[in-house]
């Protein structure tokens, strides 16, 4: 789409999110609401999403309001976080 800085256009209520980190890192994504669901897909390397170890494919679904906490390592890591409504 022409002036959308390449930005792809979604029709719902949708966030998508990345994080690439080559440090050790903690964090929690809190969803908008207990409407949502959010999608962790690990793209490369590894990680925690909450208590369970993600490698290279796979992912973690998770619904409600309550936080999601990711953890890294330092050997590299490539996530794709995508919440919607459910």
């Amino acid at each position: 789409m022409p002036g959308d800085g390449g930005a792809l256009r979604v029709s719902q209520d949708v966030s998508v999110s990345r994080l690439v980190a080559d440090q050790a890192i903690h964090l929690q994504y809190t969803p908008k609401s207990n409407r949502h669901g959010v999608y962790v897909f690990m793209l490369d390397g590894e990680a925690r999403v909450d208590d369970i170890t993600l490698a290279r494919r796979d992912s973690r679904g998770a619904w409600g309001d309550s936080p999601i906490t990711i953890q890294t390592d330092g050997e590299g890591a490539d996530l794709l976080i995508i919440e919607t409504i459910q």
